[in-house]
């Protein structure tokens, strides 16, 4: 039998697209590594078990960044993080990535950090631009049901702070985002133990920087903000500067209620000149450099529990809460 090879070439985008959504089965209730990296060092994928997605018919997706040093093996799977029961109770999809193995010149300068200093970002660059593929990518399997219009992205340290730079670059895809003891964006690497130099005018005028075209998606993004009162790798201070550079974007000034947690978990609501919950910040009295996964995870990490905390807040399950109560781009 013949076949035309213009045939061929009309029908190479249909299969490759295919193949992308017909990836290997993934074992509920379990970290599945995926096949496909998007150009990070890997990605580990968790199928909530026997759940149905909240709302409607079609899966949230967490994308959750580690910190400096970390990996998602040594320090999010099994119950690390405190993510699955999390990911079970909403029917949501949970994807962790780890650091891309190659440094990029001139910007990663630790292994195992995500490249997250300085005010040189743009879309489809460093670290952002392979993370923005792997969320569409995502986006595209037809096994994980995810639904486009309820993407978050939650990172710890210098993972916070790449999730906020992700979240400026890609307001479109993400719909909310957490800012776990994270330096202020656009800060240098020296400048985060100390209080912070860049002002809240600056990262608000990067942010619209970074979108580029995609500005209108401010609109109806909402964020997080959390930061312990002893944290001395990246000082308190920072995160006040981010939430007061976000207060200028999403333009929420309005306080909308107090926000106090078990455990000396403490912080406030904001609105926007609508009216909308758009934001939160949370300070966690007596925690230092820690991701803050309360009774909703154990067993420490690469370091033990130095950069695990497991006495305070219980934030996926709190910030999952927030996004979902939240979102502003879904119909309810």
């Amino acid at each position: 039998m013949l076949i035309h090879l213009p045939n061929i070439v009309r029908a190479l985008p249909l299969l490759l697209a295919s193949a992308s959504a017909l990836a290997a089965p993934l074992r509920a209730g379990s970290w599945n590594e995926s096949e496909q990296t998007y150009g990070l060092f890997g990605v580990r994928i968790y199928m909530p078990e026997d759940s149905k997605p909240k709302p409607g018919k079609q899966r949230a997706l967490m994308v959750v960044l580690h910190g400096c040093g970390q990996t998602v093996y040594g320090d999010i799977v099994d119950k690390r993080a405190g993510w699955e029961k999390v990911a079970a109770q909403y029917g949501m999809v949970v994807a962790a990535p780890d650091v891309p193995e190659t440094n990029t010149p001139g910007s990663r300068l630790y292994k195992g950090c995500w490249d997250w200093f300085g005010t040189q970002h743009e879309r489809g660059g460093r670290d952002i631009g392979p993370l923005a593929t792997m969320i569409k990518g995502l986006q595209e399997r037809r096994d994980l049901n995810v639904d486009p219009k309820q993407v978050y992205v939650v990172g710890m340290s210098s993972g916070g702070a790449v999730a906020q730079i992700l979240a400026c670059a890609y307001p479109e895809l993400v719909a909310g985002v957490g800012v776990h003891s994270a330096p202020a964006m656009g800060s240098n690497v020296m400048d985060a133990r100390t209080t912070p130099k860049i002002a809240a005018t600056e990262i608000a005028d990067n942010c619209r920087r970074y979108a580029d075209s995609q500005q209108q998606a401010f609109a109806t993004q909402i964020a997080s903000i959390i930061h312990g009162s002893e944290d001395h790798m990246a000082h308190p201070a920072h995160a006040e500067r981010n939430l007061e550079a976000l207060q200028i974007l999403y333009r929420t000034q309005q306080e909308a209620g107090d926000i106090a947690e078990t455990n000396g978990s403490n912080g406030k609501l904001y609105k926007d000149d609508k009216g909308r919950v758009r934001m939160a910040h949370i300070q966690v009295e007596g925690m230092g450099h820690a991701f803050s996964a309360g009774d909703g995870g154990s067993g420490g990490g690469t370091f033990g529990n130095m950069f695990h905390d497991y006495t305070h807040i219980n934030y996926p399950a709190w910030v999952t809460r927030f996004f979902f109560d939240n979102n502003l781009r879904v119909k309810r």
